[in-house]
């Protein structure tokens, strides 16, 4: 999930990847992989901010609320 209103999520990982759009505050989103901070997301469903559910990018991993485990 996302942390932070108006999180970039760009086309490669780093603040130099072009910006896709922005994410907000409970955006669901799926880790594909991670990379340097990084970490490559899947929308799970259509954001805050009008972005398709399915998109994918890149966005810093400060940004971002680990899964709980052993819910």
């Amino acid at each position: 999930m996302i942390y932070s209103d108006g999180t970039r999520l760009r086309s490669k990982a780093g603040t130099s990847g072009a910006v896709l759009g922005q994410l907000y505050f409970g955006d669901p989103i799926r880790i594909l992989r991670s990379s340097g901070g990084w970490d490559y997301v899947q929308l799970k469903s259509k954001s805050k901010g009008g972005l398709s559910k399915g998109t994918r990018g890149w966005v810093s991993h400060k940004n971002i609320i680990p899964p709980f485990c052993g819910m």
